[in-house]
This record gives C-alpha cells, sequence and structure tokens, in this order.
C-alpha cells in the first residue's frame, strides 16, 4: 500500500465512509433497468418498484419475462398484506414496471443493474449492448457474486461508469449490499451507487474488488470445513448441521444451506475463488462438492443434494430423559467453568469447584470430573492427569481442550473421557451441546452424557473425534479468513463483521466471535490445526499480531497501518 493508504480500510470504503455516515446523496435514479429477469432480477426489480422508481425489466426470453412478472406481483401483494405498501403504492408500482425483450427500450434509463448468469463474457457483452443505448450519464452496475469488477468494466466502454451491487438472495428480505469498487471505477459513480442502495432499503457496505467481495469469501470456511468434515473424517451432515445450528447458534447448517443455493452453484464459487487466490489452501474446493454435482444430486432444485427432498433434514431425536443428580467436580480457571458449573447447579445437580485437582479427596464418590479453560498444554495435561488419580474408577473425565482427542485424554489417563465445545460462549440459548467420544465408547457413557445434556435442556450432538471439534474449528477459519480481509485491505473490521450479519446472517461477526473467545485462543488452535492437517489453516498474521499483543479484533482503529 502507498504511502499514507489505510490498512483495514479499503479505498472503496475509504471514500463512500463519508457519504454513508451522511445518509448517502441523491442517485439521480428515476428509471433503472434491470438486465436479466431470473431470481435475482425479479427481486431487485421488485425492491425498486417497492421503493417508487420506475423499472424496464430485460430478458431476451418471453417465457422468463412472464415468471418474473409473476413473482414480483406476489411480492408486491405480499408488502401490501402485510401493511408495508398501500393499495395506491401497489397500484403504482405495478404499473411502473414495463417488460422488454430489446436492448434499445432501455434508452433513457437512468442506471443499469446487470443480473444474468455468472459468465464474464456474457455479462461483457449483455453490458457492452446496454451501454451503446443508454445515455452517458447513466450508472452501470453488475449483480456479479465472484467475478472482478475491474475485469468485467475492462472490457466495456467507459470502464468508470462501471461498479458492483452485489444483492443477496432472496433480495427482498436480505438487507446487504456489498457496493464493489473496480480499479477504473469513479468516486462520483460509486457515490451514486452507495445513494440508490439506500433509496431502495438496503444496507450499502463498500469493500474493495478481491475475489469473493466480504461475503462469498469469509463464508468459505463455512462450507468447506464442513466438506472436510464429512469428506476426509466420515463425519455425517446431519451431525455437523446440528452442532452448528444446535450449538453454535447458526440459521441453518452448511449442508442444508449448500442444498438450498444449489451445490452446482457453491462449487462453481468455491473455485472461481480459488481460482481466483492461485490455489490457496484456504479456499480448494473439495472433491465431495465435484462428485455430488456430477451425481446430479444438486440440492432442493434436483429433489436430492446431501438431503433428500420435499423432506430435507430430518428433525433431531428428542432429548433423552434427564439424568439424575450426578456429582460432578469441577477444575480449572476460566468463565466457561463457572459458568457450566452453574448450570449443572441449577439443574440439580451436585457441584464442586477446585482450583487444583489435588484439593479434591479421594473419599469423594463423584460421578465425572470437568477440567475447563485456558493453559499452556502442558499444565491442562498435569491438571487431567491429577483429576483422573483422585475420581473414583466409575467416573469419567470431560475436558474443553481442543488441542487434543478425547482418545489422547482417554489413553494418557486411563480414564473414560469424552469432550465438549464450551465456545463461543455468548450464543444465547443454544439448544445443543456438542460432545465427542473415543470412537470405542461405551454405550453407557454415551447415554450419561447424554442424560447430563438433556438435564440442562439440550441435545448432546456427537461430532468426530477430532482437534477443534466443529463449532470451534469453524469459528477459528471463519475469524481466520475475516482476519486475512482486513490485512488485504477488503474493508474495515466492522464492515466485514456487519456484512457477515447481514449477508448470511450469522449471529455475529466473526471477529466480534473471536474477540468473546478469545484472539488468542483463536490462533492456538489454529496452529494445532495446522500442525495436525497443513497450511490451510495458518494463521493470518494481522490475527496473530493482535492476540500477542492482547488487542481485540472488531473494533481495530481504522487507522492503523500495518506496512
Amino acid at each position: 500500500m502507498g504511502a499514507g493508504g489505510r490498512v483495514g480500510v479499503s479505498p472503496a470504503a475509504h471514500e463512500l465512509e463519508p457519504l454513508m455516515q451522511a445518509g448517502g446523496g441523491p442517485s439521480g435514479v428515476a428509471t433503472l433497468g434491470v438486465l436479466g429477469a431470473g431470481t435475482m432480477g425479479a427481486g431487485i426489480a421488485q425492491i425498486a418498484l417497492a421503493a417508487g422508481l420506475s423499472v424496464r425489466l430485460y430478458d431476451p426470453l418471453p417465457a422468463s419475462l412472464e415468471r418474473a412478472e409473476r413473482a414480483i406481483a406476489a411480492g408486491l401483494d405480499k408488502l401490501a398484506h402485510k401493511g408495508k405498501l398501500s393499495a395506491e403504492a401497489r397500484q403504482a408500482a405495478a404499473a411502473a414496471l414495463t417488460l422488454v425483450g430489446e436492448v434499445p427500450a432501455l434508452c433513457g434509463v437512468d442506471a443499469l443493474i446487470e443480473a444474468v448468469p455468472e459468465d464474464l463474457a456474457l455479462k461483457r457483452r449483455v453490458l457492452g449492448e446496454a451501454l451503446a443505448t443508454v445515455g452517458p450519464e447513466a450508472l452501470v452496475a453488475s449483480n456479479t457474486s465472484s467475478l472482478s469488477i475491474t475485469a468485467l468494466a475492462a472490457g466495456l466502454p467507459h470502464p468508470e461508469r462501471v461498479v458492483g451491487l452485489h444483492f443477496f438472495n432472496p433480495v427482498p428480505l436480505m438487507a446487504l449490499v456489498e457496493v464493489v469498487r473496480g480499479d477504473a471505477t469513479s468516486p462520483a459513480a460509486l457515490a451514486r451507487a452507495a445513494a440508490l442502495v439506500a433509496e431502495i432499503g438496503k444496507t450499502a457496505i463498500a469493500c474493495d474488488d478481491t475475489p469473493g467481495f466480504i461475503v462469498n469469501r469469509v463464508a468459505r470456511p463455512y462450507y468447506g470445513e464442513a466438506l472436510r468434515l464429512v469428506g476426509d473424517h466420515g463425519a455425517s451432515p446431519e451431525a455437523v448441521d446440528r452442532a452448528l445450528t444446535m450449538a453454535s447458534g447458526f440459521k441453518m447448517g452448511p449442508f442444508a444451506l449448500m442444498d438450498l443455493i444449489g451445490i452446482d452453484v457453491n462449487l462453481a464459487v468455491s473455485t472461481t475463488v480459488w481460482e481466483a487466490f492461485y490455489g490457496e489452501p484456504r479456499f480448494r474446493p473439495h472433491p465431495l462438492q465435484r462428485r455430488m454435482v456430477d451425481g446430479g444430486r444438486l440440492g432442493r432444485k434436483a429433489g436430492r443434494g446431501f438431503y433428500a427432498y420435499p423432506e430435507g433434514p430430518g428433525a433431531p431425536p428428542p432429548l433423552a430423559a434427564p439424568a439424575a443428580s450426578m456429582r460432578l467436580a469441577f477444575v480449572g480457571h476460566a468463565p466457561a467453568l463457572d459458568r457450566w458449573a452453574r448450570a449443572c447447579h441449577a439443574a440439580g445437580h451436585v457441584v464442586a469447584i477446585f482450583g487444583d485437582a489435588r484439593e479434591l479427596g479421594p473419599e469423594d464418590a463423584w460421578d465425572g470430573g470437568f477440567e475447563l479453560g485456558d493453559a499452556p498444554a502442558e499444565e491442562r495435561a498435569a491438571r487431567r492427569a491429577r483429576l483422573a488419580a483422585v475420581l473414583p474408577g466409575h467416573a469419567w473425565l470431560a475436558s474443553d481442550d481442543m488441542a487434543v482427542t478425547s482418545t489422547e485424554i482417554e489413553v494418557a489417563t486411563g480414564r473414560a473421557a469424552w469432550r465438549l465445545a464450551t465456545w463461543p460462549a455468548g450464543i444465547d440459548a443454544p439448544t445443543g451441546l456438542e460432545v465427542a467420544f473415543p470412537p470405542h465408547a461405551e454405550a453407557g457413557l454415551q447415554a450419561q452424557v447424554q442424560g447430563l445434556a438433556a438435564s440442562l435442556g439440550r441435545f448432546a450432538v456427537a461430532v468426530p473425534d477430532l482437534p477443534g471439534l466443529v463449532g470451534p474449528r469453524t469459528l477459528a477459519m471463519l475469524a481466520n479468513e475475516a482476519a486475512f480481509a482486513v490485512e488485504g485491505g477488503v474493508a474495515a473490521p466492522e464492515a466485514i463483521d456487519a456484512a457477515m450479519r447481514l449477508g448470511t446472517g450469522y449471529p455475529q461477526g466473526p471477529l466480534a466471535w473471536a474477540d468473546e473467545i478469545g484472539p488468542e485462543r483463536v490462533v492456538a488452535l489454529l496452529r494445532g490445526l495446522q500442525a495436525a492437517l497443513g497450511e490451510r489453516y495458518r494463521p493470518a498474521p494481522w490475527l496473530v499480531r493482535r492476540a500477542a499483543a492482547g488487542w481485540p479484533l472488531a473494533d481495530a482503529p481504522a487507522s492503523e497501518s500495518w506496512r
């Protein structure tokens, strides 16, 4: 970055921030042209009509225009039924839609938004034809989700007029629009685009023109880790989805989400981002994606993907019978220890917290012991060994150590062992508890853990016995990719977190999540995964630096200079 540049806020974000903070200026757009009458084009047309704009919706296929007209009418009816659009405004919106099958009919529009399939040559051709028709003042935008705005504009006349406006599906419901500046995009075009986004009721978040922009880049680990857990380690899609929804608070699991998006679409975006980063291991698609696509198992639209449809993911089994009062010893030092001890006590279990296992007497008839909390690996191993030595013969040992496996704990201590995920700590009222048993764990141990979880009002979601489990591993990788994006100048930390909340429905932004967990814990887990599984898991330098300094991530000053 040149002198005076700011890492953490991209040039696009830097120029757009004052405008966005002031609420934006008028876009000068009264008539909008939309190129492409598919799902995205129809959605964009609907929200523009609802906002009072006139819309000319172009598609060369009459059948596509007819389908779009019906979908738009249904969407406007729904808004009117909910009281979000008056009867008069509903009627005016319908009258303001013009369906066109010829490009010259777009002459005179104030702005164009292209929403045709993700093919660079196709987009250039369609936009090139439209640019030859519209006036010299018209704003030109592409709704691409993964193609470079710089590359797209380079094939067009007047590249300074071209900007990215990445809407999210379903357009009427999703609040976010990523405003993407190509290398040639003028500040005036960027300002008009942001103002147009505000005028149609969406939230504009600026980002630089890098592969995947913000959301499609930072979200890649959500799918990538899930695919590796299933394809490389034998987890089931149901277990991964339940761990992330029931125990980590995501609205939809990655496999159900891939089925909804279309596994072919997800593979295409994954491949585009991976190739754009010249084979970076963090983005490498998984062979399981290709096998699903080659087999025609594309998700909901094909009737079968990772799940069969219309049934979709099955409901989790009912809660086990709550365990009777158990005697539980807690050893360690961490907020998570206190939180879980209090929850167990509230559920009727006899609980004691000790600073060190040596405080436990051999006569204490504990049913199980928890070793929880942060400490160096050697200290945690010693703590578990002391705890195992004083527990009675029938008692099990549980740990939230993400760096080891339950099998390793069992071998080291000679004690029936299992692990639980205690982070993230900030999820409100999760319904599940993510747990991992050794492969040979007895049914009795698993039944005890299910009963203990049920007494806490939770379902114990069993996942493979791997370092990082599912939720912590996924969250660490999401935070890591967000950190790489910050350091690369894609957008400011707060913009990345806001984009991920608005564009994906995540309960929190990944950087805010990492702050709750503790950046140093995230780095430690990533380093452990890197040692075990390779360079895909190397931590971002920006994340490492801030963790070492004890500095937060989500509210890092935008004025920081790292280079």
